[in-house]
């Protein structure tokens, strides 16, 4: 084998490396209604625990997400700082967030405790279409 033959083969195996990594959310997995302009989820936060605590969405989707509280804190969604500010919550309280899914990939959601505790509560999938 030469070094151009190893080298192509080098290359290709990085490129097939690459394609199967940037695919981090198998296809197989999309929601249901991925092909629908706008969707709503809904969970509960208690015990520092969103229910459920994955919640899936496609890019480009007009999310609203209610969450029924029942604990105190600082809910914020990362990496949708600017969509979807951090709100604060107070038990008994019912917190819409209303954003469209620009970006794909996963999206720790956290809950910051009023005595400066930090949990991630849940994760919001963004898959492509």
């Amino acid at each position: 084998m030469t070094i151009r033959s190893l080298t192509a083969a080098a290359a290709a195996s990085l490129l097939l490396l690459l394609a199967t990594a940037t695919a981090c959310v198998p296809q197989s997995e999309l929601p249901d209604d991925c092909d629908a302009g706008a969707v709503q989820r809904g969970a509960t936060l208690a015990d520092d625990q969103l229910d459920p605590d994955a919640i899936d969405v496609c890019r480009g989707q007009r999310v609203t997400l209610e969450i029924a509280v029942e604990q105190d804190g600082v809910l914020h969604l990362h990496g949708y700082d600017d969509e979807a500010p951090a709100t604060e919550v107070h038990a008994g309280d019912s917190l819409q967030l209303d954003f469209t899914a620009v970006r794909s990939g996963q999206f720790i959601i956290e809950l910051h405790g009023p005595e400066g505790t930090e949990a991630e509560v849940g994760v919001l999938t963004v898959h492509e279409p």
